[in-house]
């Protein structure tokens, strides 16, 4: 039996919260949907043939990955690029459900980290398109399911915008092309990322993002973490660097209402009798 495709249904999801005395709960965000006996009993035989399936072995790692710029985030995105030949990519961690055991990895451990069903995108963007695209994503705040993940970019961010951007280590330019490649839902406009599906450059591979990493693991294992270990810098400015940096634009600007000024007086007073 093989899994052709699946459909993820929430049903009694939950999250965590803080309790007054410091201890931890989980809740779920709705009311809680009480088990159907008779139903359970008829999908019970199907959920024992599925085992089958959901744990075959597709590979191995060594090592865990965080939730910042992560190992993990590295590997996802590097088997993205490697589908769609990208030059970077990009994908909101709050897609990322769940960490990757130590040793054996199965087909359910997979689709438990990409349980959504997204598909494996890819635009093609100048670099001027480009920079605008990070300076929207890369200043999402770290808290939310929005923060990014990135493979081949290198940046530094002031909470608005973006600078010395790099892509594979080289520095961006305004006029030369890219491809980009991230997951449909985001794509689309999820977790506040630009749109990009309308874009002339989109092109959608039909590829599910768990099937892609999960082809990408199994090519590669077995996997160390550390060979995913993030490699490019995304660096946030700090407020004195901030400051440090809009000084000199407003000397700048005045030094230039000076340069237009003064070659007009010098010239009046050398005419002067």
């Amino acid at each position: 039996m093989e899994l052709e495709s699946y459909t993820l249904v929430l049903v009694n999801l939950k999250h965590k919260i803080k309790n007054a005395d410091g201890s931890e709960s989980w809740l779920t965000w709705q009311q809680e949907i009480p088990k159907n006996s008779t139903m359970m009993k008829l999908l019970m035989p199907y959920q024992k043939r599925s085992e089958g399936c959901l744990s075959v072995e597709v590979g191995a790692t060594r090592g865990q990955v965080r939730f910042t710029q992560t190992n993990l985030g590295q590997q996802i995105l590097r088997a993205q690029m490697a589908k769609t030949q990208a030059d970077f990519a990009v994908i909101s961690g709050g897609g990322i459900r769940a960490l990757l055991p130590v040793g054996k990895l199965s087909w359910r451990d997979l689709l438990q980290v990409q349980p959504f069903g997204n598909q494996v995108v890819s635009v093609t963007l100048t670099g001027a398109e480009v920079k605008t695209y990070l300076d929207a994503v890369a200043n999402i705040k770290p808290d939310a399911g929005g923060f990014t993940q990135f493979a081949n970019v290198s940046l530094v961010r002031d909470g608005e915008t973006v600078s010395d951007v790099r892509i594979n280590g080289q520095p961006l330019q305004a006029k030369k092309n890219y491809r980009l490649v991230t997951n449909s839902f985001n794509a689309a406009g999820g977790d506040g990322y630009p749109r990009l599906d309308t874009h002339a450059g989109y092109q959608n591979s039909g590829a599910i993002d768990a099937e892609v990493l999960r082809d990408y693991v199994k090519a590669h294992s077995p996997l160390n973490a550390a060979d995913y270990a993030p490699k490019e810098t995304i660096r946030t400015l700090t407020e004195a660097e901030k400051t440090s940096r809009e000084t000199p634009h407003k000397r700048s600007y005045l030094q230039m209402i000076l340069a237009w000024i003064w070659p007009w007086g010098h010239e009046t007073a050398q005419r002067a009798p």
